[in-house]
């Protein structure tokens, strides 16, 4: 993948995740109606929805080099159209339509003002509509990775909870996730002060260290995690 001028850290490597995004559109799944991929990036996320059966997506986002990614990836397709801009800029557009599910990985902690967009997520849901949400966890992780990419926060599993919830969703599901993930990041991002990752490392821990901790995880709540998953429903 290329583009005239260099992505925001970590979305060059994101579609190397395979695995990852695909559990995470199980996750957030199943899928009817309406699929809003919400801050899209590159389009893993949205590319793994389409692979688990959902017929019609739009994939937003606002930055225009990863917009221009986005659109190039599924130029022509019948199932995913892709919008540049925010959630607040599609609303007001003639192209909106409520969805059944918002899926977003790693987006809302890049936003200064989360409780604003859970509550326009919210508004924006069809009734029952299903919200899919993954995020970094617990902000004493929080380091020079995180520094890097404009994150604002990590989050705690109440915290995100009582978010969501003042937004007006009932909670379904919210997980640590990503044990395996808590020392690596640490220390990359706190003893190392390392400022990116290799996609080495990216393709290794997608297709040896993920498939083995997603199967212990899905057996045994965590206690914590370096990420947090969480699935709620419009109420």
């Amino acid at each position: 993948m290329s583009t005239d001028t260099p992505l925001p850290f970590g979305m060059e490597s994101r579609d190397e995740s395979k695995a990852y995004f695909r559990w995470q559109a199980e996750r957030f799944g199943p899928y009817h109606g309406l699929v809003v991929d919400h801050g899209a990036g590159t389009g893993a996320l949205t590319n793994a929805i389409v692979q688990e059966g959902a017929k019609d997506v739009v994939a937003i986002e606002p930055d225009d080099r990863l917009y221009e990614v986005l659109k190039a990836r599924f130029a022509g397709s019948a199932i995913v159209k892709t919008f540049h801009g925010t959630l607040t800029d599609w609303r007001k557009s003639s192209e909106f339509r409520a969805p059944s599910v918002i899926a977003s990985s790693n987006v809302l902690e890049h936003i200064a003002d989360d409780r604003s967009v859970l509550r326009e997520m919210h508004e924006a849901l069809m009734p029952g509509g299903r919200l899919g949400l993954y995020l970094p966890a617990r902000q004493e992780l929080y380091g020079s990775l995180d520094d890097s990419v404009g994150h604002f926060r990590r989050y705690g599993r109440h915290e995100l909870s009582t978010k969501v919830f003042e937004a007006g969703f009932r909670l379904t599901t919210c997980e640590y996730r990503n044990a395996a993930g808590v020392l690596p990041w640490l220390w990359a991002g706190r003893v190392a002060r390392r400022s990116s990752l290799g996609s080495g490392s990216v393709r290794l821990y997608d297709q040896v260290v993920f498939p083995i901790t997603r199967w212990v995880e899905d057996h045994v709540p965590l206690p914590y995690g370096l990420n947090l998953l969480l699935v709620a429903q419009k109420a």
